[in-house]
């Protein structure tokens, strides 16, 4: 069975459309803005809170009789209930990553 290289398999015009993405920038901008990661986490957790509360604000507005549009609530519902999610599986990853800071032996 023979194997070829992936140079071999493609056109030899080049790429096909197919434009490189420099990354770099999106890099140094974030470095040079002077956010620091804690400032970033609760901005963000913020936010989380936020649509928690608007959620609720909402459900209970629906409960009441004030607002008959349940589209829209079961909408922030979801936003709301995705963004926790989101906010749990980062803190799961930070976790791990601290984690195995510890263990590293110096």
């Amino acid at each position: 069975m023979v194997i070829h290289p992936i140079q071999l398999l493609m056109p030899a015009e080049g790429n096909i459309g197919v434009k490189s993405i420099d990354v770099a920038p999106v890099y140094s901008n974030f470095s040079s803005s002077g956010v620091s990661f804690k400032k970033l986490l609760q901005n963000n957790l913020n936010k989380v809170n936020e649509m928690q509360l608007l959620s609720h604000q909402e459900s209970i507005k629906f409960a009441t009789g004030e607002s008959d549009n349940l589209h829209e609530l079961m909408i922030t519902l979801e936003e709301a209930k995705l963004a926790l999610q989101l906010a749990v599986e980062i803190r799961n990853k930070i976790l791990d990553a601290y984690q195995e800071i510890l263990r590293m032996q110096i």
